[in-house]
């Protein structure tokens, strides 16, 4: 077996070690956690962190055997030595940080696309939709707009692009208070 099993095999057990971790109600009792909401089943850890080991004998991957054991022993004594505290505070900064690392890659994508409209002689048909969208915008923050500072009264209709221009009429300051 290689060496991308044998780390596979790794990840997996290590996995269950986790799982076994975290939902383990003596080790939350001791570091003043809640209970966990999920099911506490050592049975099924236990079964899941021995498995990858038993398919590394059965595929006769001694050298990987010994590496899965050694790997498991310092990772296990590792997630010991965490607290739960810290680990909880690290895993929140890792989904803030795959947010944001989404948030800046669907910017990119949608920039590139962009680019490439443009590029390709397609700018123009971006550009009219982002016009579009904007304008369409506009008219949802003035409405809004209209809706918080008082009655609005429509002024006129302009038929050809589906607008309405509104008047605000002024709210006296005793309605307010």
């Amino acid at each position: 077996m290689s060496m991308s099993g044998v780390f596979l095999a790794i990840m997996a057990s290590f996995a269950a070690l986790v799982w076994r971790a975290s939902t383990d109600p003596k080790r939350r009792r001791v570091f003043d956690l809640p209970p966990t909401a999920r099911r506490h089943r050592p049975r099924l850890a236990l079964v899941a962190f021995v498995v990858p080991g038993i398919l590394l004998v059965a595929t006769g991957a001694w050298a990987g055997l010994v590496v899965w054991m050694a790997a498991l022993t310092v990772l296990g004594w590792r997630l010991a030595a965490i607290s739960p505290i810290w680990l909880t505070r690290t895993a929140d900064a890792l989904r803030t940080s795959t947010a944001r690392l989404a948030a800046g890659a669907a910017a990119f994508v949608s920039r590139l696309r962009t680019t490439l409209a443009r590029l390709t002689g397609e700018g123009d048909v971006a550009d009219a939709e982002t016009a579009r969208r904007l304008a369409a915008l506009e008219d949802r923050v003035a409405a809004l707009e209209a809706r918080a500072s008082g009655p609005a009264v429509p002024v006129s209709t302009d038929k050809s692009s589906q607008r309405v221009d509104v008047e605000v009429i002024p709210t006296p300051a005793s309605r307010l208070a």
